[in-house]
């Protein structure tokens, strides 16, 4: 075994090994009871290693290792080649288990999309640890199957409404402008409010604007309402803002364990200004996805150390010493660089934030000024050229996608009205009082 490949496998064990401990018999067991069928596991990472050497005898039983990233293919882990994609047909797999839960929804829609036919798992599924599931059904409602149900959906959008109302009323207090963005601009211009099938909102601002909200949203909101962000919130790491309503609960399969308000959110998200030039954009773009890109692994890696400062060292260990910086300085250097060219006659902006696999710039002119349009009984800024906007993140958006394309994102496993949710209740309280929020 290469020196890379031992360190790579130390590191999964420093990562993972507490986090998989309590799933480790029933993950052998799984492939004990399934020992005659073609299995693989999708995902070619740290936590496939640490996976592999924890069932040890029984990772006979795991054929290939499927991963998105074409450039593994032909690696091996534990003795198990990597496949791509593409190779997932022709090896007929009886049983494909999805390691990461964050990218469950995406993987399995390219085993649809490609006419896979055979099980599909997820970890939890397996492992039947079902994170901290029993302590969420014993403080709030359980909902179940929330992507087969469309009166759960409707629910979910009633709830998320009042974030919207709080976010106009805020703005228009303090003149600070600001749209709906994305499928939420989509969705005024095409059903005059929500997507039916959407169970989220989102508003953008320029990167000014976003940060005079920042400044007076805790003096400004009322008591029903919570700003989290990554520099204020341990667990929290997408570099952009939520509002949380207190007193509510959705709880999300992926997430229920982060150290963070569970509540109905909204979604707020900097715009920032590109440099001229296509060339220099494009090398913004990449420059500040990768540092980005660092300080969202290196945060999420912390939740599985146990904030254990010698085990962060060992898994970040290049950022470190190359580096020597903090997760508090690459998080400053990470605003730094996305605001660099941020200035008072933008020509091109960009939602740098934002969770999409291509680079989606706009002309100023096409977002501002901003035009008022009917979401769900009211009125809300969208962008000014909405065609353009929405031409360039979806194509042809007046047409409906397929229904089998049709379903809620995040996949909700719990939710309640009344109340709040954390795995951390002692953590909430002190960022209640720290904020001057009430609980």
């Amino acid at each position: 075994m290469k020196i890379s490949e031992l360190l790579d496998a130390y590191k999964a064990k420093v990562l993972w090994s507490d986090y998989y401990k309590d799933i480790k018999d029933d993950f052998k067991r799984f492939l004990e009871e399934n020992k005659e069928k073609n299995i693989a596991i999708w995902g070619a990472g740290y936590k496939a290693i640490i996976l592999m050497e924890l069932v040890d005898k029984e990772k006979k039983y795991i054929k290939k290792v499927i991963d998105i990233d074409k450039r593994k293919k032909g690696n091996r882990i534990n003795g198990r080649e990597v496949i791509c994609c593409d190779d997932i047909k022709e090896n007929n797999f009886d049983i494909i288990i999805i390691i990461n839960q964050r990218h469950f929804v995406q993987n399995y829609e390219i085993l649809k999309e490609n006419h896979i036919q055979c099980d599909v798992y997820d970890m939890d599924e397996i492992a039947k640890r079902k994170l901290n599931y029993e302590q969420i059904i014993n403080h709030i409602d359980m909902v179940q199957d929330t992507k087969k149900e469309e009166e759960t959906v409707k629910r979910i959008q009633k709830e998320l409404l009042p974030l919207l109302y709080e976010i106009k009323r805020v703005c228009k207090k303090n003149n600070i402008p600001y749209f709906l963005c994305a499928g939420r601009t989509l969705g005024a211009v095409r059903h005059k409010g929500f997507i039916p099938w959407d169970d989220d909102l989102d508003v953008g601002m320029l990167r000014s604007d976003y940060e005079r909200f920042m400044q007076i949203a805790d003096a400004e909101l009322s008591d029903g309402f919570l700003l989290i962000a990554e520099e204020r919130t341990p667990d929290y790491y997408v570099c952009h803002s939520k509002i949380f309503r207190n007193h509510t609960a959705s709880v999300v399969r992926a997430n229920s364990h982060l150290r963070i308000h569970h509540g109905f959110y909204l979604d707020i998200f900097p715009f920032d200004v590109l440099p001229d030039g296509i060339e220099k954009q494009d090398e913004f773009y990449w420059e500040q996805k990768n540092i980005r890109n660092y300080y969202t692994s290196m945060k999420k890696r912390k939740q599985y150390t146990g904030r254990n400062p010698i085990k962060e060292l060992i898994v970040n260990n290049e950022y470190y010493i190359r580096n020597l910086h903090s997760s508090k300085k690459i998080c400053e250097k990470v605003h730094k660089v996305m605001s660099r060219y941020n200035c008072e006659n933008p020509k091109m902006i960009a939602d740098l934030c934002a969770p999409y696999n291509k680079k989606l710039f706009y002309k100023y002119e096409d977002i501002f000024p901003t035009v008022e349009m009917e979401f769900e009984g009211d009125t809300y800024p969208v962008p000014g050229n909405y065609n353009t906007y929405l031409k360039t993140m979806y194509g042809d958006y007046m047409k409906l996608p397929p229904k089998d394309k049709r379903y809620v994102k995040h996949d909700i496993i719990a939710m309640s009205t009344t109340k709040n949710y954390a795995p951390d209740e002692l953590w909430l309280k002190k960022y209640y009082k720290k904020y001057g929020r009430k609980a």
